[in-house]
């Protein structure tokens, strides 16, 4: 989400469905936490609207925290984050799918390592193609399975 939002783009929405579904297995290992500059009353509506009760949001929108971790980027751009001891830190950035390309129509990627919607079209026949993210409402809306 970026500020004046009240909702995370599609793209940012698939990575954090994924996320969600893995939190607490992660969570024996490590403190995930989703940090977006938007007040967090905000953050907590768009993550009660998709479900997303696993994951732990927290606010930047009133502090110094981008800017303090070298991470102020523009708002359409995405940050990972993670500490290692002794308080270093890295982080790596991409641009939404569409914001910035690469040589010719190859849209740059570099966080695709985190969601298995990317790993698995890769294995897919045709391959990723032209496949973009898009907001279906998966998380509005329960579809009856049949029974044999």
């Amino acid at each position: 989400m970026s500020p004046g939002e009240t909702t995370a783009c599609a793209s940012c929405s698939m990575y954090l469905h994924g996320l969600n579904g893995v939190a607490k297995h992660l969570a024996q290992r490590f403190a995930l936490l989703i940090v977006a500059k938007v007040d967090i009353s905000s953050i907590c509506a768009c993550a009660r609207k998709r479900n997303w009760f696993d994951l732990r949001f927290l606010s930047s929108a009133s502090n110094s925290f981008s800017r303090d971790m070298g991470i102020e980027r523009p708002a359409w751009m995405r940050n990972m984050v993670q500490g290692e001891d002794g308080g270093r830190f890295w982080y790596q950035s991409t641009p939404h799918s569409g914001q910035a390309k690469g040589n010719g129509n190859e849209v740059l990627r570099g966080v695709g390592l985190l969601t298995l919607v990317w790993n698995l079209l890769d294995v897919a026949p045709e391959g990723r193609g032209e496949w973009e993210v898009r907001m279906w409402g998966m998380w509005r809306k329960i579809v009856a399975i049949p029974s044999n």
